[in-house]
């Protein structure tokens, strides 16, 4: 996908972070990493809380900003 600066729309995603918001699940690896991807997000709180419940304590869902303008470029 590529980054634009232009305008576009917020579509609401989730993602399940370390309390203190340093480490991100990603869902395709099964693993935690230090930065937020596409491959982290979930579309509804549901599946994350799905999802976690499967991990150990001490993980939370949290919401995060993601936009897309016409073209499907994220922005930043």
């Amino acid at each position: 996908m590529e980054y634009s600066s232009g305008m576009g729309i917020e579509i609401p995603v989730w993602v399940i972070q370390s309390a203190n918001g340093k480490r991100t699940y990603n869902r395709k690896t099964n693993s935690f990493q230090t930065e937020v991807t596409e491959e982290c997000i979930f579309d509804s709180p549901t599946k994350a809380y799905q999802d976690l419940k499967l991990l150990d304590y001490g993980y939370v869902v949290k919401s995060k900003r993601y936009y897309q303008d016409a073209n499907n470029n994220r922005i930043w």
